[in-house]
């Protein structure tokens, strides 16, 4: 499986396992044609790469950077960036910003990785905040839920915005061609919610009534449809039923959706595995086990190769904290694949034709206002 792609560097510092499966999940995608820049300790990571027996393959591509520094997740996200320039994630960011990388990896702090990312890469002209693309592998519908946990604290604006980054990233990535956007959302109804939901909505459902003159402007101008559906409002239990392909939201409610899916399915497989287990021979009970780790795997995110920063100057994916091995080789994989760095150009393109139409209807708008006066 051969890539005609730049290395990804991977934050190999990052995450609860780390450095062990920052290392294993390199080598196996390095393995798998990914080209990988381990960044983090030289002497922990030469050690590390020693007890597993993989030293050698640093004579066979795999590139070492060292960063002697770690940032933590109790430290401030911000400041622990500007405060500590050799920290690994700091040095992934700044080796896609440099052009020497084409993607970065982490599974350490996601305030940290979203810092390091808006700090030293960037963020795409026109975008108020990033957000975190998450996709939710429900076994009815898959979601991508955005954002999931880049900006905590949002504007009407910046809801807005996830909608037009989801949609393209549902379509380009996924290969979604029509995306249904929903704003997450306390009920159906029009209305519903705080006044932060209510104008998000109104923007939303604005913005769906004019899509085809938007699209027929941003195309005549060469850049990067924008289409997607605006569903409306979205509920909590209706995302594992198909309700929307791309849900919107707040950082803050993104990222507990999130957490409380993931243990609510763990919860319900050892619940099952209990129930289902009484009774059994250790034999009928192997094969138990092997179908609910079936099931475990289809429904862990990890396997969709962790989340995707967009919004900014560059290629970045976050892993998932607890992500083993096999999870950051899948991230990795990710972040090599060409299409899924595409996003960033994609991106580019869809908010400089977004501007255009802005322009222009300021200019219509202000040609009429002129013509009106005159008339008078």
């Amino acid at each position: 499986m051969t890539r005609e792609y730049g290395p990804v560097a991977l934050d190999a510092m990052g995450g609860d396992k780390a450095p062990q499966a920052a290392i294993e999940g390199a080598v196996a995608a390095h393995r798998q044609g990914c080209r990988v820049l381990l960044v983090g300790d030289e002497g922990v990571l030469t050690e590390e790469l020693r007890r597993i027996g993989e030293a050698s393959i640093l004579d066979d591509g795999l590139e070492l950077v060292h960063a002697p520094e770690v940032i933590g997740m109790a430290e401030n996200p911000a400041g622990a960036i500007r405060a500590k320039r050799g920290a690994s994630v700091s040095v992934c960011a700044e080796l896609v910003a440099s052009g020497r990388c084409s993607g970065m990896v982490s599974a350490g702090s996601t305030g940290a990785a979203v810092a390091a990312a808006v700090l030293k890469m960037g963020r795409i002209k026109g975008v108020e905040r990033p957000g975190i693309a998450t996709f939710i592998p429900f076994p009815n519908h898959p979601v991508v839920l955005i954002d999931s946990g880049a900006s905590p604290e949002c504007k009407a604006s910046h809801l807005g915005q996830f909608g037009v980054m989801g949609a393209l990233f549902a379509r380009h990535a996924l290969k979604i061609a029509e995306p249904r956007v929903g704003l997450l959302n306390i009920g159906e109804e029009v209305g519903k919610g705080a006044s932060l939901h209510k104008d998000a909505h109104a923007l939303l459902a604005a913005r769906a009534g004019r899509l085809e003159e938007i699209d027929e402007l941003i195309g005549s101008a060469g850049e990067e449809s924008t289409f997607y559906r605006f569903v409306g409002n979205v509920e909590g239990y209706h995302m594992p039923m198909g309700a929307a392909d791309v849900v919107v939201t707040d950082g803050f409610t993104g990222n507990v959706v999130l957490k409380l899916a993931e243990g609510t399915a763990r919860a319900v497989i050892y619940e099952l595995l209990a129930v289902l287990s009484e009774g059994r021979d250790s034999r009928a009970m192997e094969e138990l086990a092997k179908d609910f780790a079936e099931v475990k795997r289809r429904l862990n995110p990890d396997g969709a190769g962790g989340a995707y920063l967009l919004g900014v100057e560059g290629n970045c994916v976050i892993a998932h904290g607890a992500a083993d091995a096999r999870a950051i080789q899948y991230a990795i994989e990710f972040a090599s694949d060409p299409e899924a760095a595409g996003l960033v150009e994609i991106m580019r393109s869809a908010f400089r034709g977004l501007k255009a139409v802005e322009e222009g209807g300021s200019r219509v708008a202000t040609s009429a206002g002129a013509t009106a006066g005159a008339g008078a």
